[in-house]
């Protein structure tokens, strides 16, 4: 069935194709994209990520005059923002779509600009929180604001020497401001990050990357690979040999010593990843650390025996979806035995090697439940899942590693 199709139909079974390209980091990809637009040096992105979050990045980038070459997964910028910029007296509408890391990025670059900007987001994204990056902004000598539309942004900002951002609810307001820190010569500092602070030392990362090389190459999503990390060890194995290295910038890669400390056989070499199927202990997981992964690891620990647990969820409820919410309802669909804390934020799953009920899943816009969803499906009886084309949003293939 297309991907196109709002209903996709699961079947019981394992990765059936392992010829297929796993997605590059629409995370690493944008925070890279947004700093080779800002250089007044000619830089190329490598293996760029397919993610929509990534693709309606560019077409901003089209729109707000920047130019570059597009070629076998590789662009290469031929000018820069905010030199770019073409002077105009007309609000510049341009649709970012629903991802966090597209919209507040693209928010504190347009910020560096002369013109005014409204990035209209979708319904979802204009739910999740903003308000610390705005009145971040505000203060460097912006005019930005939250609208029913979307965000109005009125640069210029103003140079400074250092800035200090609240971070507990985002660890991308950090983010959105170190990566346009060079354009302003600016130190930026957060406080109270509780969460993703892998993502912020990726972005810490890359800014000196930039600085030093004009090639920058994304590397495979953990977050992708993860999923099939999580069916392949509870079905029939998996290897791939794109995989040959980990991503320490990456959270997600702490799946890789998660699933071998509860026993999983996981090599990675020159020659890719091979991952054995065999039985596991019970694991541990904290959201405040990777909260991409959770999902995936509820997923696991459903099917392995005994008790798991889960702690520092709460940002899960910051998503796409209310991910916290999302989760139980899946569990509860499969028939899965789980105790939730809400007042601590802590799951507790009792796992079990017997299989699971099929079940029809009608799944918000948000890819990380989605695929949730089919792995239970995958790994049991199979069921369906309706508006299940939003994968697109970092693993567009990915129902083709299941496909019969």
């Amino acid at each position: 069935m297309s991907l196109e199709s709002l209903v996709y139909k699961i079947s019981s079974g394992g990765i059936s194709r392992r010829d297929l390209m796993i997605p590059t980091s629409k995370s690493f990809c944008n925070r890279a994209l947004v700093l080779a637009a800002q250089s007044s040096e000619q830089k190329t992105i490598k293996y760029l990520s397919n993610s929509t979050d990534v693709t309606q990045l560019i077409k901003v980038f089209d729109q707000v005059g920047l130019k570059y070459t597009l070629k076998d997964q590789s662009l290469t910028f031929r000018n820069s923002f905010p030199a770019c910029e073409k002077k105009s007296s007309k609000l510049i509408e341009l649709n970012s779509g629903d991802g966090g890391t597209t919209n507040r990025f693209l928010m504190a670059m347009l910020a560096l600009g002369k013109n005014q900007y409204l990035l209209k987001a979708d319904t979802e994204m204009l739910k999740r929180p903003m308000e610390e990056l705005i009145e971040a902004l505000n203060a460097l000598g912006a005019h930005v604001k939250q609208i029913a539309e979307g965000y109005l942004i009125q640069g210029p900002l103003k140079s400074n020497t250092k800035f200090v951002i609240n971070s507990k609810r985002s660890s991308q307001f950090y983010t959105a401001l170190k990566l346009i820190s060079q354009s302003l010569q600016l130190d930026v500092q957060a406080i109270e990050m509780e969460n993703s602070h892998a993502y912020a030392k990726m972005t810490d990362h890359l800014v000196n990357e930039i600085q030093h090389h004009t090639i920058i190459t994304v590397p495979v999503d953990f977050s992708s690979l993860g999923y099939l990390i999580a069916l392949g060890v509870l079905t029939t194995g998996f290897n791939h040999s794109q995989v040959t290295s980990i991503d320490d910038d990456q959270a997600d890669h702490e799946i890789i010593d998660i699933l071998k400390d509860a026993g999983a056989q996981i090599e990675i070499s020159k020659n890719g990843i091979s991952v054995r199927s065999c039985s596991l202990k019970p694991i541990m997981g904290d959201g405040r650390k990777y909260p991409d992964l959770i999902p995936t690891l509820v997923f696991l620990a459903a099917h392995i025996e005994g008790k798991s647990t889960f702690v520092g969820l709460e940002v899960l409820k910051h998503k796409e979806s209310n991910r916290i919410a999302e989760m139980l309802r899946i569990l509860n669909f499969a028939g899965v035995h789980y105790q939730y804390d809400a007042e601590t934020y802590t799951l507790s799953i009792e796992g079990t090697v017997e299989k699971y009920r099929a079940f029809e899943y009608f799944a918000p816009n948000d890819h990380r439940m989605i695929m949730m969803a089919a792995l239970f499906m995958r790994k049991n009886y199979g069921g369906l899942i309706y508006n299940a084309q939003h994968v697109k949003k970092s693993f567009p293939n990915f129902f083709e590693f299941l496909a019969d």
